[in-house]
């Protein structure tokens, strides 16, 4: 039996906390199945256009992060988002699909794998009203969620241009770590992945890698808390024993990558992005008929405008320059 729909209005308790650091976090959304701890959640991301190769990566690493008990979040679309998606589910595990479209808008073909989502344990994410179709710039808004959601994110496969570059951008955005997957650079679908470890992302050759990172913070993480709950309990005055007050411990830094970085990957396309978008407020169809570029190359650069606040991406598809 299907789950029911459920509305989270933003303040509510199940309301997911890593959608608020988001500069738009939406005011509600829609849920369907069971909500997980989003403590060790990990988005796994990539092309729609993957190779064999990278797809089996994709479905190794999500089943080997599945089995440490980590939740598997993507974006359900074929490539190596439905890979993830099946590497989690066939360890056993719980993932997380986040959709572009309404919960009752799903293409009946992806209904039998989306059962089996439900029938693990796991959960749909929409921003979205029910019956809400899907458009070019709501997949581009879907990747703030797949960021905002996880503690970690790893690009497998990404060509350039590529949505999940947007993903990633969003995740730099926000403080997220930061892993892309080395390819040999004859892949050409890997060139955007690949650029992202040029640039300073952190390398990951194997579930360790992620998992020693959410360790690190979730250490980091309780740490601060046993120490929030020391200063609330200690009387004013008072010191720890020996007189010494120990300094909080530091987040690891999410990655030596920086939106500038990414943003050089895409040479001129921001660019003159920009200069459309500045002139006057377009939407994507527009953007993409004005600069005879691909979808895929419009969103990956949109992606990166948004992440450093420079445009904002409405929910009409209109996208319109910030004032600096």
């Amino acid at each position: 039996m299907i789950s029911a729909i459920r509305c989270i209005q933003r303040g509510q308790k199940e309301y997911p906390l890593g959608l608020e650091r988001l500069k738009d976090p939406p005011s509600c959304i829609y849920l369907r199945g069971q909500i997980p701890s989003w403590e060790r959640a990990v988005a796994v991301v990539g092309t729609r256009n993957a190779t064999s190769r990278g797809e089996a990566i994709a479905r190794s690493l999500a089943a080997s992060l599945a089995k440490e008990g980590c939740v598997v979040v993507s974006g359900g679309a074929r490539g190596i988002d439905r890979a993830a998606h099946e590497g989690a589910l066939e360890s056993g595990g719980i993932t997380v699909v986040v959709h572009a479209s309404g919960l009752n808008a799903i293409p009946k073909s992806s209904l039998p794998f989306l059962r089996q989502v439900l029938e693990m344990g796991g959960l749909e994410v929409s921003e979205l009203v029910e019956d809400a179709r899907p458009h070019r710039h709501t997949f581009l808004a879907r990747n703030r969620l797949i960021a905002a959601l996880a503690q970690a994110v790893v690009v497998v496969e990404a060509p350039i241009p590529s949505g999940a570059l947007s993903t990633a951008a969003h995740a730099l955005a926000l403080g997220i770590p930061l892993f892309s997957v080395p390819r040999v650079p004859s892949v050409f679908n890997a060139e955007g992945s690949n650029a992202l470890l040029r640039k300073g992302a952190r390398v990951c050759l194997g579930p360790e890698d992620v998992l020693e990172v959410l360790d690190a913070r979730h250490e980091a993480l309780g740490s601060n808390r046993l120490q929030q709950k020391e200063r609330k309990e200690r009387k004013p005055g008072t010191t720890k024993p020996g007189g010494l007050t120990k300094p909080a411990p530091t987040t690891p830094h999410p990655s030596h990558l920086s939106l500038d970085g990414l943003c050089q990957e895409l040479g001129q396309d921001l660019g003159q992005l920009y200069g459309l978008i500045a002139a006057e407020p377009l939407r994507m169809e527009g953007l993409v008929e004005r600069l005879g570029w691909s979808t895929e190359r419009v969103l990956a650069a949109l992606g990166a405008l948004e992440a450093m606040g420079m445009i904002v991406c409405h929910s009409n598809g209109e996208v319109e320059a910030l004032a600096s």
